[in-house]
Formats: C-alpha cells, sequence, structure tokens
C-alpha cells in the first residue's frame, strides 16, 4: 500500500532564539516524540542530531519546514488533530506569518520511498500552481494515490496506453502526418525513459523522453485517458519527464504537436515551452508544431 507524504511550511515570525517563539521552540521535542509514537507514523526529516528547524531548504532564512511519511491519511489526521499537537498548532499565528500562498501539501509515495526536500518543494509548487489535484493536494481535498512506474514500449500497460493513444489520433485527425516512432532502445537507461502513471492502481496515462543529441532530448508518445483530462494529469507527466531529461544531462527540451490539439499546446506554453521552428523529422509536415525549452 502507498504511504502519505507530507510538506508544511512557515516563516517564523522572529528567530527560533527570541522569546516570541519560546512556547514553539519548548513544543518541539514534546511533539516530534509524540509523532514518532504515534500510530502510522513511518519518518520524518531531521538532523543527525534530531533537529528538524536546523534544514532551512529555503533561500529566507526564517523558513522552516516539516516533512514527514506516515500510513495513512487517517494516521496523519490523527496526529494533527488530536492532543498534544493541536494545542501547539491552534497556536501557530503566535508564531508564523500567515501566508497567502499553501504551505502544506500531501501526496502519495511507493511504501519505502523517502522523499527528499526538493521532492517536497515540487509537490507544494505544484499545488500552488494548480490546486488540489491527485498529485498534490490537501486535506480537504484527498485524493486517491497516482503513482508513476517506469516502463518499457512493450509492457502491458505500456502497449495498452499506446494503442489507445493511436485510435485516439485516427478517430479525429486520421489525414496528415503522423509520427508514432518510438523503440525499446529509445527509451533504455542513458537514451531515455518510458513513463506509466497509475491513478489508485489503474493505468491512466503516459509519456516518454528520448535523446536526441548531446544537448537535447524530446518529449513523445503524451497521453492521458479522456476521462482524466481535466485533472492536470498532462502536467504531471511534462513535469516528470523534464526531470528525467535532466538526469541525461541535456540542455534542451523539444517535442511537436499540432495547433489543433489546443489544450495540449496551452499545456506545454504553461510548462515554460515556446514556439520553434520544426526540426528533424517534422522538417516540411505542415501538421506538426513545434516548442521547446531550455533546462537551466
Amino acid at each position: 500500500m502507498p504511504h502519505l507524504a507530507q510538506l508544511n511550511i512557515g516563516r517564523l515570525v522572529a528567530p527560533l532564539e527570541d522569546p516570541r517563539i519560546e512556547g514553539f521552540v519548548n513544543a518541539l521535542d514534546p511533539v516530534n516524540a509524540l509523532a514518532e509514537a504515534s500510530p502510522g507514523f513511518v519518518w520524518r526529516l531531521q538532523t543527525d542530531e534530531g533537529d528538524a528547524t536546523a534544514l532551512r531548504p529555503y533561500p529566507d532564512p526564517e523558513v522552516i519546514v516539516n516533512l514527514t511519511v506516515w500510513e495513512s491519511v487517517e494516521s496523519l489526521k490523527a496526529f494533527v488533530y488530536q492532543g498534544d499537537h493541536l494545542a501547539i498548532f491552534r497556536r501557530r499565528r503566535e508564531f508564523f506569518e500567515v501566508s497567502s500562498k499553501a504551505y502544506v501539501v500531501l501526496w502519495w509515495v511507493d511504501a519505502g520511498h523517502i522523499p527528499n526536500v526538493e521532492e517536497a518543494k515540487e509537490r507544494l509548487e505544484f499545488l500552488r500552481r494548480y490546486g488540489p489535484t491527485p498529485w498534490a493536494f490537501t486535506f480537504a481535498h484527498v485524493e486517491p494515490p497516482l503513482l508513476i512506474d517506469r516502463a518499457t514500449v512493450s509492457d502491458p500497460a505500456a502497449a495498452q496506453l499506446i494503442e489507445e493513444l493511436n485510435a485516439d489520433i485516427m478517430a479525429t485527425h486520421p489525414e496528415g502526418n503522423h509520427f508514432w516512432r518510438l523503440t525499446a532502445e529509445d527509451v533504455a537507461p542513458g537514451s531515455g525513459a518510458f513513463l506509466v502513471l497509475r491513478l489508485d492502481r489503474e493505468p491512466i496515462g503516459c509519456g516518454a523522453v528520448r535523446k536526441l543529441n548531446v544537448d537535447e532530448a524530446e518529449l513523445k508518445r503524451m497521453f492521458v485517458r479522456p476521462a482524466l483530462r481535466n485533472r492536470k494529469i498532462g502536467a504531471v507527466i511534462v513535469d516528470a519527464l523534464e526531470a528525467e531529461a535532466r538526469s541525461l544531462g541535456v540542455k534542451r527540451l523539444l517535442l511537436e504537436t499540432a495547433l489543433y490539439l489546443e489544450p495540449a499546446v496551452r499545456m506545454y506554453a504553461r510548462a515554460g515551452f515556446e514556439p520553434i521552428d520544426n526540426y528533424g523529422e517534422y522538417v516540411g509536415s505542415a501538421d506538426s508544431y513545434c516548442m521547446g525549452k531550455t533546462l537551466t
């Protein structure tokens, strides 16, 4: 069963040494001990000395983070909204500035996976960009587990999604050029990746990235089942494939789509892609609309 990760950030109204924060500082050790003894607790971010407040992953030194993993939403809720933690939680505005942005995010992880701070920050940023989705949500909008698996193009789930993608294209635009070629070698380790997304264990989308040359990689075979296309699943796939592209060491990420696929063009633009001249096999294709993004 998947586990639940949570990130909670806040900007202190004063440094930890300030008397105004004394009530918060005095509660840290007992509240952390309570968390670790709570049913369903799995892990929390801390230094070797057991101190999480010493970790400052944001540029602002007054922003502190709490990153934990739990067995379920219910176990986390029981800790947050009961007992000694609830008492200190109710005093939050004494110790932290009021934020106009989301400061708590929840997401599902495979059992045994320990999220790092960068992963947690990315989930919070996703929540701030899109609101609650299966990729990043809140207590008020709990979502079923959305997890990503690596696959090959011949894996049953991958093959089924590719077949649905091809059928979808042919049902709406049977004429024109279709660039469907993607081989096992294209997505082999070191050359690319093929990802399958599962919502509550059911395959619902896929996408691939393949390395074109030493500096560039390309998105391919992006697909989300129609019933899920209003849930920002496509944005999840783009983000995940961009991370794969970065791991390949390329400087640019390219893609080919079509102007008649307006929702896709808008999604890519929102992710930072800009129109470029047609490249490679798409040169001369009147149906193709190419986009690119510089990776920093």
